[in-house]
């Protein structure tokens, strides 16, 4: 099981009292978050961060959420949202730092996004959500939220999150085989709802992380769950149903699907 590193195990007893300058990302904009100035560096797929000078950085991080196990007639719960985590001011020395941006997998867990340092350690770390099911939603031991249990379960199973203590559990199905509804996934801020007889459950919250990208509150949420499937699927938690989003899939048909994928996010100095 991949556990989420400590800095310590990296760098011992940091110097650098400033941010450091860095670059690489699919995009960089320059951001003021709570009253800094920083480079916000955006990397929606795997590549390398080049730290230019020894200092501090923060990551947001995003594992991708979970997908759907299911077939024909058999409905399925929605996949978990992926873990949101920020780490603040980790110090980091000069060097290159692959970038692991979280995929969604069909019928199963999103994979993790991560941050290795340069000796190849990996140094910050979210994990991906669990994948809904049409029978009960599992545990998960990867890092975030539960998936969703399906109509074939007997009510009563839920896919919790990870021991860890990253996300919430996902929804029970209705438990009336074929024509029940199946329970939505968690969401990086809240559980998936249950379903109500033929109405599958909606996804949890997503986390809004607006703040710390340095915009306007509530206008960027991440990690959501997905809808369970039933005669009318439930919604999308806030933070899912897009790229990027680490949102757990919608389960809209009765076939196996993958979660969206995560993200990354780096603010190195001004």
């Amino acid at each position: 099981m991949s556990q989420r590193l400590s800095v310590s195990q990296y760098v011992s007893n940091p110097v650098g009292q400033f941010y450091a300058s860095a670059s690489g990302g699919a995009s960089t904009s320059q951001i003021t978050s709570y009253g800094k100035n920083y480079t916000l560096h955006t990397f929606t797929s795997s590549n390398d961060l080049t730290v230019n000078s020894d200092g501090y950085l923060d990551f947001l991080l995003v594992g991708a959420g979970g997908g759907l196990v299911s077939g024909a007639g058999l409905g399925g719960g929605g996949g978990g949202g992926g873990a949101v985590v920020f780490y603040h001011r980790v110090y980091c020395v000069a060097g290159t730092y692959p970038v692991v941006v979280g995929a969604g997998v069909s019928g199963s867990y999103g994979t993790p996004t991560y941050v290795a340092a340069p000796n190849g350690t990996r140094l910050v770390y979210a994990g991906g959500g669990s994948n809904g099911s049409y029978i009960d939603g599992p545990i998960n031991f990867h890092g975030s939220s539960g998936g969703g249990g399906g109509r074939y379960g007997p009510g009563t199973y839920v896919g919790l999150p990870t021991p860890a203590g990253y996300g919430y559990r996902g929804g029970a199905g209705a438990g009336a085989g074929a024509s029940g509804g199946s329970g939505g996934g968690g969401g990086a801020t809240a559980n998936g709802a249950n379903a109500v007889s033929t109405t599958g459950g909606a996804g949890g919250a997503g986390m809004d992380v607006s703040l710390i990208l340095g915009q306007s509150a509530t206008t960027t949420y991440k990690g959501g769950g997905g809808g369970g499937n039933g005669a009318t699927v439930g919604a999308d938690g806030v933070g899912a149903g897009a790229a990027n989003s680490g949102g757990g899939v919608r389960a809209v048909s009765e076939s196996t699907l993958s979660g969206w994928s995560g993200i990354a996010y780096v603010r190195s100095a001004a």
